[in-house]
């Protein structure tokens, strides 16, 4: 990037730019609200919000469709969750089952119910700051560089996006500093989440524990669920994608178009509820053969793809010189990811995570109000387990 005259800087000496991610305005826009329904009523009303879901579990398992009732509060056995197609060899840490995290909800009766791993159990990741590359944990793939020509597939086209400088609205508010955005719309599939769906299913291909015609399925607001189906689609994979019923329609038609199946479930259920997004994906990944959750909120492959290659392209862009990063913080990938990376190579950066008021990241011990928000993408009742909160400052 061309090197240009600036004004003093108001964020610190020496600072040299803000960047902020050009997605979370994106993610900040207010979207219609669908109406909100049980999830059995969903999955069992074929005029429902989720007309593909009494299709989705018709399994040789079984000799006729089991009914949404049974999705929700079946007990019939269900594979063993070390095979649940998470990365256990790489990413052990991130990915224990059995006494390690799994959980089984009752039901009402006391019968046994779904048997799942939490989004927020607590980092076992043994990576430090600072350590040698040689004693990571963690694999990091040599970053591709983007051909001049042709592009051999649309997976191609997932990350190396622009930044730009905002020019009218720093000098509408006063801002004495250049802000650049990350142009993360330019990717794929429309949003940063396409790098994190593709390393994701890649290291689950190495791992062994992805193969040829098995089925992905994932609890998202969307995004990552737009990513996970365009890399099914070329790849050959079945994708169901579990939302609630906040998010948007276009999202759905953009899923749609790229072949997944669809369930809604009810923006109301807590993430531990029977009913939440989490949960259902939990309960179709446990009655469907040779189906895995990648899951974003404990895969260390989340951060990673941003450690790897999205704060790399921040720091050629702006020739290294970089004063602070602003983001949405969600499930805390890109804000773990990228922080760590700029802080290595810039160690004054200072990252900011940027989550609507109602999220339990802005509650603190003297103020426990709940608020809700419309907000899609960000804010989240549970801290995932990649989001490393000692990494950034939170607004």
């Amino acid at each position: 990037m061309a090197a240009v005259p600036k004004p003093p800087h108001t964020f610190g000496p020496g600072s040299e730019s803000l960047c902020v991610f050009g997605s979370v305005t994106a993610a900040l826009t207010l979207q219609s609200v669908m109406p909100s329904v049980s999830a059995a009523a969903c999955l069992k009303d074929a005029q429902a919000s989720c007309p593909h879901a009494a299709n989705l579990i018709q399994t040789d398992k079984f000799s006729s469709r089991v009914s949404a009732a049974e999705v929700l509060h079946s007990g019939l056995d269900s594979p063993s969750l070390s095979e649940d197609g998470i990365l256990d060899s790489e990413h052990k840490p991130h990915s224990d089952a059995g006494e390690n995290g799994t959980r089984e909800q009752r039901d009402p009766d006391g019968a046994p119910g779904l048997k799942w791993i939490r989004p927020d159990l607590p980092s076992r990741c043994t990576w430090t700051p600072g350590a040698p590359a040689s004693e990571s944990p963690h694999s990091h793939p040599e970053r591709s560089t983007r051909p001049t020509s042709i592009l051999p597939s649309v997976l191609d086209h997932i990350g190396h996006t622009p930044l730009i400088r905002l020019n009218k609205i720093p000098k509408e508010f006063g801002l004495k500093c250049e802000v650049l955005v990350k142009c993360e719309f330019f990717s794929a599939g429309g949003s940063i989440k396409d790098r994190i769906a593709l390393r994701m299913v890649e290291d689950a291909e190495r791992a062994g524990t992805l193969k040829p015609g098995d089925t992905i399925i994932e609890p998202t607001s969307g995004n990552t669920g737009i990513g996970l189906a365009l890399i099914a689609a070329v790849k050959g994979y079945r994708c169901i994608i579990v939302m609630p019923e906040k998010m948007s329609m276009e999202k759905e038609a953009v899923l749609k178009s790229l072949g997944a199946d669809i369930v809604r479930t009810p923006t109301s259920a807590a993430f531990d509820s029977p009913e939440s997004h989490i949960c259902t994906a939990w309960r179709l990944k446990n009655e469907i053969p040779n189906s895995h959750i990648l899951d974003q909120y404990r895969n260390a492959s989340n951060p990673l793809a941003h450690y790897d290659t999205t704060a790399e392209e921040i720091l050629e862009q702006c020739d290294g010189k970089l004063e602070m990063l602003v983001a949405g913080a969600g499930t805390g990938g890109t804000l773990t990811g990228v922080s760590r990376k700029l802080k290595e190579k810039c160690p004054n950066v200072k990252i900011v995570g940027v989550d609507p008021e109602g999220s339990v990241l802005i509650l603190s011990e003297e103020s426990d109000e709940h608020t809700t928000f419309e907000v899609e993408g960000i804010g989240y009742d549970f801290v995932p387990t990649v989001l490393d909160r000692a990494s950034f400052c939170l607004n």
